[in-house]
């Protein structure tokens, strides 16, 4: 039986910054593979082989990148202990006294020669353990310093949802201002879109901008109430238009038309409920939905109600806004309307969304991704979070970290769940400034029991 060409984890780290050279047997890319694409997820900057320009001398080429690494790391096998190339490398690595890390993916017994040489070399059996301890150990012995920056372990994030042969469909939500007798597009909406189009360029990931979509209440000419008849029409036609694509769709329910239907059908929501005005309830069992104190027709005068996000009639008239996950709610006491976005901090929270396009049921591969929350500054500060621009690196990463450990967490349970969502708070130093410099955006954190996975309807 012919060989089988395996895709390659990612590619090799190439530059002057600290690295981590992996050494194997070819024979084990099977088992090995996935261990560095784990490795580059996880942030780390890895040379392997793969990273041979064609027509270098090999041997020179190996010893080059070992001297230049930070930390030498080998899986070890029975394949790898007995590879004459391996067993190279490991003498070099020690030969030169490189820090030294075996991990174990299988049960392996070492040859006499290799137990003298690296009888007291830092081992991890990798076989044994979990994913979540298996990071954990890693995360304690690799060199801080091989970590790449966060917006490079950004695109591991994203290359994680999407193929970059494949472009990813940009959806934003429009409405008539009837004042101003134009169409328009949220500014802080295509000032997130932007920044990722930016990201992703410089990334080498493919962009295709769709039309927006415009709200239903534009479409039939009314501000409230939207005949039901037509609301059919009109939702299965933004769920063909989504079918067969990679989505990131950008904006709030009560923005843009295709959140409030992507959430609905991910969410198992009747789609009769969708695009009706809906009073806040404090039982919504399995539902995320976002929620604001004034009444519509005062905030949003070219938009009737959403089912995900709702007017709150409960008692009191402080401005408060929040959302509602599981029936808890989550709310900040002052409103981004109440507060002085012009020249003080303020605090927004946002809903992030990743799932498999519920279209495309034949195809894994595509995936929708949904930038949200209360408002466009919202949406704007998850597109600075999700491509590593946030001011302070040391709260993001650990963000961004949570945020790759919940995608793969679903990834991994694929049979029984379609997505993974979480609200995550952020605070903004100055609105103005943020839309100059990204960096304005800080101390973002995923708020405590809201990453959840959505579950397959059965």
């Amino acid at each position: 039986m012919p060989e089988v060409e395996l895709p390659l984890p990612c590619e090799a780290y190439v530059g002057d910054e600290a690295f981590i050279f992996a050494s194997y047997a070819h024979k084990d890319g099977p088992s090995v593979f996935p261990e560095i694409r784990f490795l580059h997820a996880c942030g780390y900057r890895i040379w392997y082989d793969e990273g041979i320009d064609p027509g270098n001398e090999w041997p020179e080429e190996i010893a080059k990148a070992i001297s230049k690494a930070a930390i030498f790391v080998v899986f070890i096998s029975p394949n790898a202990v007995e590879s004459n190339n391996v067993r190279n490398e490991i003498n070099f690595a020690l030969n030169a006294h490189k820090p030294f890390l075996a991990i174990y993916v299988t049960p392996t017994e070492l040859p006499p020669g290799l137990q003298l040489r690296m009888g007291d070399i830092q081992a991890v059996f990798r076989f044994q353990m979990t994913q979540d301890s298996y990071r954990r150990k890693l995360e304690k012995v690799l060199p801080k310093s091989c970590v790449a920056s966060l917006a490079l372990f950004c695109e591991s994030l994203w290359e994680s949802l999407l193929d970059k042969q494949r472009p990813a469909s940009f959806f934003f939500g429009a409405a008539h201002n009837s004042a101003e007798d134009r169409q328009m597009v949220a500014a802080w909406d295509l000032q997130a879109a932007a920044g990722l189009l930016s990201y992703f360029a410089a990334y080498r990931f493919s962009v295709s901008l769709e039309p927006p979509v415009f709200s239903p209440e534009t479409v039939v000419g009314r501000t409230v109430g939207v005949r039901r008849t037509f609301a059919e029409d009109y939702i299965e036609a933004i769920r063909a238009h989504l079918r067969g694509k990679n989505a990131i769709v950008f904006g709030t329910a009560d923005y843009n038309p295709v959140t409030e239907v992507l959430l609905g059908d991910l969410q198992n929501v009747n789609s009769e409920q969708l695009f009706q005005t809906s009073p806040f309830s404090s039982t919504c069992p399995g539902v995320v939905f976002a929620y604001r104190k004034w009444p519509y027709d005062r905030m949003h005068r070219a938009h009737a109600g959403r089912f995900f996000c709702r007017q709150d009639n409960s008692a009191g008239c402080a401005p408060v806004a929040g959302f509602q996950v599981d029936g808890t709610t989550r709310r900040f006491e002052r409103s981004l309307a109440s507060q002085d976005i012009a020249s003080n901090e303020f605090q927004i929270m946002a809903h992030l969304l990743f799932a498999n396009n519920p279209y495309t049921a034949e195809n894994p591969k595509d995936h929708v991704v949904i930038l949200g929350g209360l408002d466009g500054v919202s949406t704007y500060a998850l597109s600075v979070l999700l491509t590593g621009q946030l001011g302070d690196r040391e709260a993001a990463s650990p963000v961004v970290h949570e945020i790759a450990k919940g995608i793969r967490k679903w990834q991994e349970s694929r049979d029984n769940f379609v997505g993974v969502e979480m609200i995550v708070s952020a605070q903004v130093k100055n609105a103005q400034a943020l839309l100059f410099d990204a960096q304005q955006v800080s101390c973002c954190q995923i708020m405590p029991d809201t990453l959840r996975l959505l579950p397959r309807a059965h």
